[in-house]
């Protein structure tokens, strides 16, 4: 009888450890606080605790015509002009200073459209300055408030002005030496947010000297994230865990997302935190890396094999 009971005592302490590398095995809940419909909007457009912001690089489409209650940001106001200088946006207390223009405080719940790009520039710089909770990108953006028949007019609101604050959070953030330092680790996984031409060194990206992409990287193209770029729904949490599962990032990894320059990045940090994964941007992607000629750039002739295995699914 003893016996009986010590070997089902050990038979449960097996089920419990292989239930629990099992919970393991899961991947992060989505983010779902990341992301709002149009529906939700719509019937929050007079929460006053609600803020709406369009992020865009020409004020004239807003002023023809925008979602009721948005406040236009300009990109160039979270992009550093000086050429060179890293990181690639202003200074804490300037991006505070725009944030505050239209109207954001610490307590907004804060909702970013426009093109995914610029959308995601304004979330990751939020969340960077500590407001990333509080904050979410507009499924579909413009194209898709339009889709669902709601309308959207020229009016533009009053001006009010917010009082958010600065609470960084730097480990969001990651430079070239961090990531230098970091190659081929198992556990990392460098993310090249451009075209595969470009990841492949096929074609040159805009304003780059050479071609290629940061030694281990993977790519996941950003587009391929959205069901087309004139209605840029984000794809279902199972398809974009598949594209980063094919493209060999695991979800157990720090994601580390980069392309020609943080702004191109900004969607798929943005993508990468919608789905729970721990994630940190490479503010100066490749324009820092190959500010120094001794970092290297792997090309369509320096691919590692990539043999699939049979059976094996998404997470």
């Amino acid at each position: 009888m003893i016996r009986l009971k010590a070997l089902s005592a050990g038979c449960l302490f097996f089920l419990s450890a292989a239930c629990g590398d099992v919970m393991q095995a899961r991947p992060p809940p989505v983010q779902g606080d990341l992301l709002v419909g149009a529906d939700w909007l719509r019937d929050n457009l007079e929460n006053p605790a609600v803020k709406i912001i369009e992020v865009g690089e020409d004020i004239s489409s807003y002023r023809e015509e925008h979602i009721p209650g948005a406040r236009f940001l300009s990109l160039e106001a979270l992009m550093r002009p000086v050429e060179g200088q890293l990181p690639r946006f202003p200074a804490f207390e300037d991006l505070e200073t725009a944030f505050r223009y239209v109207g954001l405080d610490d307590s907004a719940r804060i909702i970013l459209y426009g093109p995914p790009h610029a959308a995601a520039r304004a979330f990751f710089l939020l969340d960077l300055m500590g407001h990333g909770a509080r904050t979410a990108i507009l499924n579909g953006g413009l194209a898709g408030w339009r889709d669902v028949g709601l309308p959207a007019i020229p009016d533009v609101p009053e001006r009010i002005y917010g009082n958010l604050t600065v609470m960084p959070q730097l480990e969001r953030m990651v430079d070239a030496s961090w990531v230098s330092d970091r190659l081929f680790e198992p556990a990392i996984s460098f993310i090249d947010a451009r075209s595969p031409d470009e990841y492949l060194g096929a074609v040159l990206s805009e304003g780059m000297a050479r071609a290629g992409h940061i030694p281990g990287a993977v790519n996941v193209f950003w587009q391929d994230t959205v069901t087309s770029l004139d209605l840029p729904y984000l794809k279902s949490p199972q398809e974009l865990r598949q594209l980063f599962r094919d493209a060999g990032a695991e979800w157990r990894n720090v994601m580390v997302p980069y392309a020609t320059t943080g702004v191109d990045a900004s969607w798929l940090y943005f993508v990468s935190r919608y789905l729970g994964f721990e994630t940190r941007m490479f503010e100066g992607s490749l324009q820092e890396w190959v500010s120094d000629e001794t970092r290297r750039l792997f090309d369509q002739r320096t691919l590692p094999l990539r043999i699939p295995i049979p059976g094996v699914r998404a997470w």
